[in-house]
């Protein structure tokens, strides 16, 4: 039995059900689809502690930012593995334009170790040794009062930031050769010269003093007759001194004021109080 009007309903309730699929479906296909912002981290110059400290309050300020960290295993980075620059950078102050940075946020103070093995009876290169060693004019450790055997220079392996310190504060003619080799960190080098009774390389001053700690086979030369030191860096005395930072390239500008924040913030300075770095001022943090 068929009651009256029912084929009129059904056909009402069914051109309904398709207006609403229409309308739904026009409605999806317009709705803007927002992107997931994505930012490349690379850091140059800071532990494994404190570049986690960093990521870790970054992601909770950008809660809808993907971050994700260049070369998180430290190894030595080629023209060819580095793919898309980085938009956030982490390395010496004086290079971040060299990574096109337009903005810089000073965080901390460092200095530059000159590293060799705790065998080599060296104690101090002086500029023109180092300047000769670096042009490849002297290569044999005898030379510079140590024993017989070819200087191993830890070029790729070394930190670019801290080898182009060194070329930086003694005038050394040779950053075209080094511009190539974008490669190496702090905590490469500190291994590589620890095992390597002939290598001669270039690391973070703070690095390099909480590791030697550990690793007695590691020897910290003097530079220009002042002794590495928490102290001799402190005091200024220390002439291999350098500005730590982060640096914001074009592609997220818009985001100083929060970086200026995050790099004021407890947990950061925290971190950077723990591992042992300076204010910008040269004060203890």
């Amino acid at each position: 039995m068929k009651f009256p009007g029912s084929g009129r309903h059904k056909a009402y309730l069914t051109a309904i059900t398709a207006g609403i699929v229409v309308s739904l479906l026009v409605f999806l296909f317009w709705l803007p689809v927002q992107q997931v912002r994505q930012l490349k981290l690379r850091n140059d110059v800071f532990p494994e502690q404190v570049v986690q400290v960093l990521l870790d309050e970054m992601r909770r300020m950008l809660p809808d930012t993907v971050i994700t960290l260049d070369q998180p295993d430290l190894r030595p980075v080629t023209r060819e593995s580095l793919g898309r620059p980085a938009d956030i950078i982490f390395s010496d102050t004086d290079l971040l334009k060299s990574y096109g940075a337009l903005e810089q946020i000073p965080l901390a103070r460092d200095g530059v170790a000159i590293l060799v093995h705790a065998e080599n009876p060296i104690r101090e290169l002086m500029a023109r040794d180092l300047e000769e060693i670096f042009l490849r004019k002297l290569r044999n450790w005898k030379l510079v009062g140590g024993v017989d055997g070819e200087i191993d220079l830890l070029r790729r392996s070394s930190g670019y930031a801290e080898m182009m310190a060194v070329v930086r504060h003694y005038n050394i003619p040779v950053r075209r050769s080094i511009e190539t080799m974008r490669g190496g960190h702090s905590k490469l080098v500190i291994d590589k010269v620890a095992g390597q009774a002939a290598s001669l390389g270039f690391a973070s001053l703070v690095m390099a003093l909480q590791a030697q700690q550990q690793l007695p086979s590691l020897k910290l030369l003097a530079v220009d007759g002042v002794d590495p030191g928490f102290n001799s860096l402190q005091d200024g005395s220390y002439p291999l001194h350098r500005a730590l930072g982060i640096g914001l390239t074009e592609s997220c500008i818009d985001l100083l004021p929060l970086f200026q924040k995050l790099a004021a913030s407890e947990p950061v300075q925290h971190a950077l109080r723990e591992a042992a770095y300076l204010s910008t001022s040269g004060h203890a943090l």
